[in-house]
């Protein structure tokens, strides 16, 4: 099995350094801006301190918590936009969606030097504020890697994970990459975005039609504003210093891993290994799909999603748990 050496997984290394200049301007202003944002019954805005990092997060609706993390480099709107269409559709789940370490609206951490130690902040996170509790965990992309890490510290308390577009290798260099394919292509949208996004997009995206690229600007926002001297740093040492996979026994929960067949920011080869360590473990590959495979193929994604939710309230009520 060949390594494909993308110049795309480039271009996205580079993206993060080409705009390390604008975060500086750009970071402040969208933070401010989030902060004064009204809240409601259906958005929470809160804060975790730890030490010196002090972590943005928003609470949705009322159940049991669900984990959202994103990918890099972005921030907590790339997960809200994923995922509310389908839980405002549905009843008894808690939405906890964060900027992870060095993105968003999350601050400081200055003593975070690698992968552990952002993991090391999520497991913390969820013994300070939801101590004991089962919860879900849902990750996309740099997210999925940090959601497998999770399962292994804490899969006791764990009723389901759901791994989007997931990163499976442990550097990316090591990625197993689909070539690109445009199957929409749209170089009108494409011009609404200034460089370098323009080109960003019209060489990852699959499928660039106005419903896709109107998605977009959230993540141009999340790349605005993350801390291009944390992420540099942690990515020194992105790999984890454990197998993260290997439990003491098998995950046993519902499981759900989605990628796109023309993946070529992560692939989608490798996810597939991964289901020998999830016995109940869905594996879709979806055709006219990329790393945006949950915006290029909704009606599908939806769907998966939505049954992966039965799948896990089924096994909850089997075994006598609460919904």
């Amino acid at each position: 099995m060949n390594v494909h050496k993308n110049p795309i997984w480039l271009l996205s290394t580079l993206l993060a350094t080409l705009l390390a200049a604008c975060v500086a301007v750009q970071a402040a202003p969208l933070a401010q801006d989030a902060d004064q944002q009204p809240d409601s019954e259906e958005r929470t805005a809160m804060w975790y301190e730890l030490d010196d990092l002090k972590m943005y997060y928003e609470v949705h609706g009322e159940g049991q918590p669900v984990l959202l993390l994103h990918g890099s480099p972005a921030d907590h709107r790339m997960m809200v936009s994923a995922l509310e269409p389908i839980f405002q559709e549905r009843e008894s789940w808690q939405r906890i969606y964060v900027d992870l370490p060095g993105m968003g609206q999350t601050t400081g951490g200055s003593w975070l030097q690698s992968n552990d130690d952002v993991l090391a902040v999520l497991v913390q996170f969820m013994d300070d504020v939801y101590p004991d509790q089962r919860f879900l965990v849902i990750g996309e992309s740099y997210g999925a890697y940090l959601a497998r890490g999770l399962l292994h510290e804490k899969h006791a308390q764990i009723d389901g994970l759901f791994l989007l577009a997931p990163s499976v290798a442990d550097h990316p260099e090591a990625r197993i990459l689909a070539p690109h394919m445009t199957i929409v292509s749209n170089p009108e949208g494409l011009a609404q975005f200034p460089s370098p996004f323009d080109q960003f997009f019209a060489s990852t995206l699959v499928v660039q039609d106005d419903a896709v690229l109107a998605q977009m600007q959230d993540i141009v926002d999340g790349i605005l504003s993350s801390d291009e001297e944390t992420l540099s740093r942690i990515r020194q040492r992105h790999g984890f210093s454990f197998a993260a996979d290997v439990l003491s026994e098998p995950f046993a929960k519902p499981v759900l891993i989605l990628t796109g067949k023309q993946d070529s920011i992560v692939g989608y080869e490798q996810a597939g290994d991964l289901l020998q360590y999830y016995p109940r473990a869905t594996y879709a590959v979806l055709d006219r799909a990329g790393h945006g495979v949950n915006m290029e193929q909704p009606v599908i994604y939806t769907l998966l999603v939505n049954e992966w939710l039965d799948r896990v309230a089924e096994e909850q009520a089997s075994a006598g748990q609460p919904e």
